[in-house]
């Protein structure tokens, strides 16, 4: 049998304690005498029966005011768990709105935002961003609360709260957590869909150099499909973001146009299990479009980090699958638009490869052919 006692509530000269027996007693009607040593409190004495899950006053002795083990010096810790205990409870509660959106509710979703749900997560992230788990929960509820249509009003209230600065701060706090960096991504990416006004309030909180750093991170994760699913996701935020001029130019100057090129030279995990492939493909589509949002408003910058000598390889070696080729044709065109990338384009001999990859297409793939056909006229 063992026996879990968790502090949550102060009460004058003693605290009441929650016991938890996961296991019950061979004799349920013996009666155990627990004495206690707790830091910075007095040495407690409870008495409890095994057999009930209840709440038991735990008698302490008797300190004046002046001892630093006496209540009034403890007790302010005590409530500062228990406020922490009680966040902890309004992101889970948040976090179960999820639920609404599979119900197909989202009168219900928006009515949580209205009575300042948002808020309330944004304020307990604030305010407890070092704590790992509430960090997680909080990007999840952001998550929840901000997908997947947001009306005017609810784009002004998620704003005004601050949703944008707290999922930055906490994936700012925890830079190795992979659950944080994945649903934080996740966050930024239900908040900045089609809303180029929450969009710009994440670059101006610090999104974009968040998620470069996250970037680097991710790509020896597509190597280890255990963990493929924060490289999707933060490939995912990279294009959310990049919609913007200004995001664009700052995630260039954060390094992500290194850290992409870097994922697409990245050679998958052939090991992969059958469930976890289509999440792998979609990774390799995701860097794709990455360095096509990118391209947009940071093609120079691209090109001198090498995505032309990496897409031109990956054109060369993606010869099997015609759909993912075609994609990586279409990336190609709007880096051939810059003179440097021409020539780089030149250099690694692309219009040979591309014109060896239309003369292997023998099923017509109508975009393939156009793609291509556009980046021999550039060339």
């Amino acid at each position: 049998m063992y026996i879990i006692i968790i502090c949550n509530i102060r009460a004058p000269h003693g605290v009441l304690l929650r016991c938890i027996t996961p296991k019950p007693h061979p004799n349920p009607n013996s009666i155990l005498t627990l004495t206690l040593t707790v830091p910075l409190t007095p040495t407690l004495t409870l008495t409890l029966n095994p057999k009930r899950r209840t709440h038991l006053m735990a008698s302490g002795s008797h300190h004046d005011d002046h001892d630093p083990a006496s209540p009034q010096h403890w007790q302010p810790l005590l409530r500062q768990r228990h406020k922490r205990h009680r966040d902890e409870h309004t992101l889970s509660a948040c976090r179960s709105s999820q639920l609404l959106k599979f119900k197909k509710k989202k009168e219900s979703r928006r009515r949580i935002v209205a009575m300042d749900g948002a808020a309330a997560v944004a304020s307990c992230l604030r305010a407890h961003k070092e704590i790992s788990r509430v960090a997680l929960w909080g990007v999840r509820a952001v998550h929840t609360l901000s997908n997947p249509v947001k009306s005017p009003k609810e784009v002004r209230k998620l704003v005004e709260v601050g949703l944008c600065q707290a999922v930055v701060g906490a994936m700012k706090e925890h830079p190795t957590n992979h659950g944080g960096q994945k649903h934080g991504a996740q966050a930024i990416v239900s908040l900045c869909w089609r809303c180029d006004a929450i969009c710009a309030a994440c670059g101006a909180a610090g999104a974009c150099e968040v998620v470069a750093a996250a970037l680097h991170g991710a790509a020896s994760d597509i190597r280890d499909w255990r963990r493929i699913h924060r490289p999707y996701s933060v490939l995912a935020a990279v294009c959310a973001l990049a919609g913007l001029p200004c995001n664009s130019e700052k995630l260039a100057a954060a390094g992500a146009c290194g850290a992409v090129v870097a994922m697409l030279r990245v050679n998958p995990s052939r090991n992969v299990p059958i469930p976890l492939r289509f999440i792998l493909e979609q990774t390799q589509w995701c860097v794709l479009d990455a360095i096509l949002a990118l391209a947009k408003h940071s093609g120079a910058r691209l090109g001198a980090a090498g995505a032309c000598e990496a897409l031109v390889q990956a054109v060369d070696s993606s010869c099997e699958g015609q759909a993912l080729q075609s994609k990586a044709l279409k990336t190609m065109l709007p880096l051939a638009q810059h003179p440097d990338n021409r020539a780089r384009l030149r250099k690694a001999d692309a219009y040979a490869i591309v014109k060896r990859s239309l003369d292997r297409d023998g099923t017509g793939n109508e975009g393939l052919r156009i793609a291509a056909a556009a980046i021999l006229s550039a060339l």
